[in-house]
């Protein structure tokens, strides 16, 4: 199956739209949603503009870090699974550079904030963000899905994030910890 290239927004309003499809809830239900959390100007007008492009353009309404709480709250879901690609479907840059799922998902959980290094000329250098990485978190996911364990995240004394991953609730020995970066 081939997968498709989206760009980030365009991700985030399918998710907006599936969690909407899979609560039942309408747009204009959303919107009522939104404006009882405080979101004054959102109408079902807005939820159609972030989902699908009105006619004639080719934007998508734009959501604020605000508003991806709020529709975080009003579908009854995580911030993580707004922003979270598919498996298997890379999001595209503006710049058009693909970055993998899983990359993207470990951003947008915490677990990687220096995932990518500059060069000098501060340009980025996306071979940083090797197989190795997205093996990684893999992993971790099958983990947790099937179950058989958790994760914890903690800063370091020295600015590096750790992840202590443990199977089966209790651990037989000491846990694994993985680093990831160094601020």
């Amino acid at each position: 199956m081939a997968h498709k290239q989206l760009a980030y927004d365009r991700i985030v309003a399918e998710n907006v739209t599936a969690a909407r499809t899979r609560l039942g809830v309408s747009q204009a239900r959303l919107a009522r949603r939104m404006r009882a959390l405080g979101f004054a100007r959102w109408y079902p007008q807005t939820v159609g503009a972030i989902e699908q492009p009105p006619a004639g353009r080719d934007a998508l309404r734009n959501i604020t870090v605000t508003e991806v709480l709020g529709l975080a709250l009003a579908l009854e879901t995580t911030v993580a699974e707004l922003l979270s690609a598919a498996p298997g479907d890379p999001v595209v840059l503006p710049s058009g550079e693909a970055l993998s799922p899983s990359f993207v998902g470990g951003l947008v959980c915490g677990l990687s904030p220096r995932a990518l290094s500059w060069q000098d000329d501060d340009q980025p250098d996306f071979s940083s963000t090797a197989a190795g990485y997205d093996a990684f978190v893999q992993m971790l996911a099958e983990l947790l899905r099937a179950g058989r364990g958790r994760y914890e995240v903690w800063r370091q004394p020295d600015g590096s994030t750790a992840i202590v991953i443990r199977q089966d609730r209790e651990p037989l020995g000491p846990p694994a910890a993985v680093t990831l970066d160094r601020e």
